[in-house]
């Protein structure tokens, strides 16, 4: 069985060999290798050129896609993926690193279970640099590793609440990708929780392979990295509030949650709007919300109450 694994790189010269020589050095042999590069500013094209120029003979099949424009997270996977002629695909970013018996132990998964379509491992944390003393937490926790042996409606609720699944360790079948119109280009930086949530809606389960298939870099504390978070979570917070409004309120009739959803976003708009000046007025703002939700509530079940004793 061909895999097919889409590396997706942009600006990643200091980690992109890593990643590379791991697919390499796989005990599975038959991989065709997909690099899609998003316009990267660094080394990280001609490192990948030198790389594949040596090393192209393992391969079943070799494509470097390099973008001319920077498209964004997910479109940039989407052109790696739809030229996958696998039957399975593997995408990993171009800072991680693949367990070497990964590709062996995701097929045996699938020998042993021929139904499933999409389903997890488990990753192994770890800062910056890749050595044992730098490993952290394993992704899932415990608690969320409850998530897979759920019911595909429990499943659907969990999802609502939050994303416990770890993306980098995804195995999916190209039929269901292509079935399912590949991951949503709406949002632009975030591909995987919105595919998840079509996945389940579409009927398909969400399986587990509780092993460690790939490490999963962290991103550094030093002072740069934290203006790139709180950029990151400027872009979080804008990919959280249209997923609530194109995905998440579709699949919730809960009006105590899309409430407070709202109250959320509202309050998170004038933090970034007021670059974070009117906080006490905020705060003000969101206990009168809270406040007025509760009294909604109330009110509703004294309703409710009334009608019954009639």
């Amino acid at each position: 069985m061909k895999v097919s694994i889409v590396v997706v790189t942009y600006n990643f010269e200091d980690y992109i060999l890593e990643t590379l020589e791991s697919i390499k050095n796989q005990s599975y042999s038959e991989i065709e290798l997909i690099i899609t590069d998003d316009k990267s500013s660094d080394k990280t094209v001609s490192i990948v050129s030198e790389w594949i120029d040596l090393n192209r003979e393992r391969f079943s099949r070799v494509i470097f896609l390099k973008n001319e424009v920077n498209l964004g997270v997910t479109k940039n996977i989407n052109e790696g993926v739809k030229k996958a002629s696998g039957e399975w695909i593997k995408v990993i970013a171009g800072d991680d690193i693949l367990e070497n018996n990964a590709l062996k132990n995701y097929v045996s998964f699938i020998n042993e279970n021929p139904n499933i379509k999409i389903f997890f491992g488990r990753a192994q944390t770890f800062d910056d640099v890749f050595k044992k003393e730098n490993f952290g937490n394993i992704l899932p926790g415990k608690e969320e590793e409850k998530f897979f042996y759920k019911s595909l409606n429990s499943k659907k609720k969990w999802l609502l609440k939050g994303n416990p699944i770890p993306a980098p360790t995804s195995f999916i079948k190209r039929e269901l990708l292509e079935k399912l119109f590949y991951f949503d280009e709406r949002f632009k930086m975030v591909e995987d929780y919105p595919f998840w949530f079509k996945v389940l809606n579409s009927k398909e389960d969400i399986g587990y392979l509780p092993k460690v298939t790939v490490f999963y870099r962290k991103i550094s504390t030093s002072v740069s990295a934290k203006k790139k978070d709180e950029e990151i979570s400027i872009s979080m917070f804008r990919f959280d509030k249209d997923f609530y409004t194109i995905v998440l309120s579709k699949n919730s009739k809960n009006i105590v949650y899309k409430w407070d959803k709202n109250v959320e976003f509202f309050i998170k708009d004038k933090i970034i709007e007021n670059n974070n000046k009117k906080l006490p007025y905020l705060k003000k703002r969101v206990y009168n919300l809270f406040y007025s939700r509760n009294l909604f509530i109330i009110f509703i079940i004294f309703m409710l109450l009334f009608k019954l004793k009639k």
